[in-house]
C-alpha cells in the first residue's frame, strides 16, 4: 500500500447518506487553524472544501493535512449563505449553487477526491485542500478558483494573505466562476486515470469496493 493512500473519514455518516445524491455543490473557505490566522480568510492561507446539497440534508467534504477527505453532516445549513461550523466561520467562494454535469453521490464525490490527492503527502502550498476541492468539483463538470492559476507567486499570495488584513465580509467574496480551460493538460490526465473500482477497506479491514474508510481521525 501507498504510503499515503486514498482514505476517506465518513464514521459520522451513516451508508444511507454517503449514498444520497448531490443537489447542487458550493466552494467554500474558513481560516486555518493557526492563532496568527484566525483572522484572515485568503487565496492560500485559508482552508476550503466543497458544500454539498442533498434533498436529505448538507455536507461537508474537505481534504485535511492529515491526507484523509472528510465527510461531515452541516446541520441547519442555508444553501449559498456564509455560515458557522466546528468553531470556524466559512465564506463562499461563489454564493450560486453548482448542479453535477452527471449524477453523483456523496460517496463517489469523496472518493474521487481521495484518489486524486493519494500517494503524496499532505503540502500547504501545493498538494493541499484548495486542489483537492477544485480537482473533485471539476471532475463532476463544475468550477471553482484553480489554485495552480494564482495571480502571484503561491509563496508571495501566502504572504500577501497573511498581511492584507482581516477576513472580508461574505458580499466582498463573490467570485466569478474559473472558466475550465481545454488546455488544462495536466488536470484532464489526473481526472481520465481516476481508478473505475476503487478499494474500500472498512474499520474492521473488511475489504469491500472503494476507499480506506478510517475508524478514527488517529488511523
Amino acid at each position: 500500500m501507498s504510503k499515503y493512500p486514498a482514505r476517506v473519514d465518513a464514521v459520522s455518516i451513516s451508508d444511507r447518506e454517503l449514498d444520497l445524491l448531490i443537489l447542487e455543490c458550493y466552494p467554500v473557505r474558513r481560516p486555518l487553524l493557526i492563532p496568527s490566522t484566525k483572522n484572515k480568510i485568503g487565496e492560500v492561507l485559508s482552508h476550503s472544501g466543497i458544500m454539498c446539497v442533498t434533498a436529505q440534508g448538507s455536507y461537508l467534504i474537505e481534504f485535511m493535512c492529515d491526507n484523509i477527505v472528510y465527510v461531515k453532516a452541516v446541520k441547519g445549513y442555508h444553501p449559498g449563505e456564509d455560515f458557522d461550523f466546528d468553531d470556524f466561520h466559512f465564506i463562499h467562494d461563489d454564493h450560486t449553487g453548482q448542479n453535477p454535469s452527471r449524477p453523483v453521490t456523496l460517496r463517489r464525490i469523496a472518493v474521487s477526491m481521495a484518489y486524486y490527492m493519494e500517494g503524496k503527502k499532505f503540502d500547504t502550498f501545493t498538494h493541499n485542500c484548495h486542489l483537492a476541492r477544485y480537482l473533485a468539483m471539476k471532475k463532476y463538470g463544475m468550477t471553482s478558483r484553480n489554485p495552480k492559476k494564482a495571480k502571484r507567486n503561491i509563496f508571495f499570495q501566502g504572504f500577501f494573505d497573511f498581511f492584507s488584513g482581516n477576513k472580508k465580509k461574505k458580499e466582498e467574496n463573490k467570485e466569478i466562476r474559473t472558466n475550465i480551460s481545454n488546455s488544462d493538460v495536466n488536470d484532464q490526465n489526473l481526472i481520465g486515470n481516476e481508478k473505475s473500482n476503487p478499494k474500500i477497506i472498512d474499520a474492521k479491514g473488511i475489504e469491500q469496493n472503494n476507499v480506506v474508510l478510517c475508524d478514527n481521525k488517529n488511523d
